[in-house]
C-alpha cells in the first residue's frame, strides 16, 4: 500500500492508480501521521516537497513511528534537491511530468532497495553481540566483508564472499590494501577511513576494481569495531552495479526519446532556457528551428508504422549528419524535431544550414527495400529578435513552420510579424 501526500489535484495519484498500486491519498500532516500509525499495510510514502514547506523537519516524526521508504515528488530539477533532501530516509525522486515507465521502475526500485537495507541493518545489529558470533558471520555469511586496518588501509580479512567477489583468493585480498581496491586517491581514501574510524557507522558509495580490471559500484556500510583488541574498520560491502544502471536507465528515458536516443521535449524545455540565459548573458542571438515531416502520415497508412519509425530513426541521424557537433537536436514527438543553433551572427548562415537539412532529407530512404520520400517544413525564430522568453520563441517557430505548409511544404521560413 502506498500512501501519497499531495496537494489535492495531483496527477501522480491517477498515475500511481493506472499502474495498479494501492493508493491512499492524503493533503494533510496529521491524517498522514494517523494513517501511519493505524494501518499496518503501507510500505511506501510519496510526499510532494513542492506543496509543503519544511518537510525535512517531519521525517523524524515519520519514521519514529514507522520505519518506511520514502519518495519525494517534485517538478524540480533533482540538482537543485539533492543537497536539501537526500538522506537516508530518501529511496528515490519522482519528477511529476514522468511517464509511467519512469514512475513503476522509482516505485519498485524503492520497495527493493528498502528491504535490502533492512537486511544490512539485521546484520549490523547481528555483529554487536559479540566477538564470536561475528566470527561464524564473517565466514558463512553471502554479505561481501573486509575487516581493515583503519591507520594503514591494509586489508585484514576478506570472506569467501569477497573473495568471490573481487576476484582475488581470499590469502591475496590479505595481502592488499584497500586503495588497491577503490578507485579514490590516496588522500581521499585515507579521509574516508578517518570518517569511518570516527563514528560508530559509516555509510559511502565508491567505485571498486575486481581482479579483471571490472568497475563495479558499491554500497559500504563501515564502522570501527574491537577485533582481538585491535580498533578495526569493519565493512559490509554491496554491489550496486545493477541499482546504477537502472537509475540511469530512468533518467535515460525521462530525457531522451526511446526510439530515435535523441533528447525529448522535457530535455528540450531545459536547454531552451539554458539557451536564453547564456544569450543574455553574453549577449548573443541563437536561432530556433522547429520542423515538422511532410506527409508523415501517408507513409504510416501506406508502409506501416514500423516503416514509420524507421523512417524517424534515420531522419535523426541525418539531422546529426547535417549539423555542427555544438547544435542542439530534440525530437519533441511524433514528426515533430526542433534544433537549437547557438551563437549564430548572420541569416545567411542559418539559410546555409537549412538549404543542408532540405538537401540531406529529400535523398530517398531505403527501409525494409522499400524507397520511401520525405521532406521537411522548418520555421525559424531568432532571439532575442522575435521573442524574449521561451514560449514565445517557440510559439513564433511553429508559427512560421505552419506557413511553410501553407506555402506548399518542402522549405524553411524566418518568423516576421506579418506571419499570422
Amino acid at each position: 500500500m502506498i500512501l501519497l501526500w499531495t496537494k489535492e489535484n495531483c496527477i501522480a495519484k491517477i498515475k500511481i492508480k493506472n499502474l495498479g498500486y494501492d493508493t491512499l491519498h492524503v493533503t494533510s500532516f496529521e491524517k498522514m501521521i494517523e494513517l501511519l500509525r493505524n494501518n499496518p499495510t503501507i510500505n511506501l510514502l510519496i510526499i510532494d516537497v513542492d506543496s509543503f514547506d519544511n518537510v525535512i523537519i517531519f521525517l523524524e516524526e515519520i519514521l519514529a513511528i514507522k520505519n518506511i521508504p520514502i519518495i519525494y515528488l517534485t517538478s524540480k530539477h533533482e540538482r537543485s534537491l539533492d543537497e536539501k533532501y537526500n538522506n537516508t530516509a530518501c529511496y528515490g525522486y519522482l519528477y511529476s511530468n514522468s511517464n509511467n515507465f519512469v514512475f513503476d521502475s522509482t516505485i519498485k526500485m524503492a520497495f527493493s532497495f528498502f528491504e535490502k537495507n533492512k537486511k544490512l541493518k539485521k546484520l549490523e545489529g547481528q555483529l554487536k553481540k559479540g566477538e564470536i558470533e561475528y566470527q561464524n558471520i564473517f565466514k558463512n555469511h553471502h554479505a561481501i566483508m573486509l575487516i581493515i586496518n583503519p591507520k594503514t588501509g591494509d586489508i585484514i580479512r576478506a570472506n569467501l564472499a569477497a573473495s568471490n567477489f573481487y576476484g582475488w583468493s581470499q590469502k591475496e585480498l590479505r595481502n592488499m590494501n584497500i586503495r588497491d581496491i577503490n578507485t579514490l586517491t590516496k588522500e581521499q581514501v585515507k579521509a574516508k577511513m578517518q570518517l569511518a574510524n570516527s563514528k560508530n557507522k559509516a555509510q559511502f558509495f565508491f567505485k571498486h576494481k575486481l581482479s579483471d580490471g571490472t568497475i563495479k559500484d558499491v554500497e559500504v556500510h563501515s564502522g570501527s569495531m574491537m577485533i582481538e583488541g585491535n580498533k578495526m574498520l569493519f565493512s559490509i560491502i554491496y554491489d550496486i552495479t545493477e541499482r546504477k544502471q537502472a537509475e540511469k536507465k530512468i533518467k535515460y528515458f525521462a530525457y531522451f526519446d526511446s526510439l530515435t536516443s535523441l533528447p525529448n521535449r522535457k530535455m528540450f524545455s531545459e536547454k531552451l532556457n539554458q539557451a536564453i540565459l547564456n544569450s543574455e548573458k553574453n549577449n548573443l542571438k541563437f536561432a530556433l528551428f522547429f520542423m515538422d515531416l511532410d506527409s508523415f502520415k501517408n507513409v504510416n497508412d501506406s508502409f506501416g508504422h514500423l516503416i514509420g519509425d524507421q523512417l524517424l530513426i534515420n531522419v535523426a541521424k541525418r539531422l546529426k549528419k547535417s549539423l555542427r557537433k555544438d547544435s542542439k537536436i530534440f525530437r519533441l514527438g511524433g514528426d515533430e524535431f526542433a534544433i537549437i543553433v547557438e551563437d549564430i551572427t548572420t541569416y545567411q548562415k542559418i539559410s546555409i544550414i537549412c538549404n543542408r537539412i532540405l538537401k540531406e532529407l529529400e535523398k530517398p530512404f531505403i527501409l525494409n527495400n522499400n524507397e520511401v520520400s520525405s521532406s521537411v517544413s522548418i520555421g525559424i525564430s531568432i532571439y532575442p529578435d522575435n521573442g524574449l522568453d521561451a514560449k514565445t520563441i517557440l510559439k513564433n517557430s511553429d508559427k512560421a513552420m505552419y506557413n511553410v505548409k501553407k506555402s506548399g511544404k518542402r522549405g524553411y521560413k524566418f518568423y516576421s510579424s506579418e506571419i499570422i
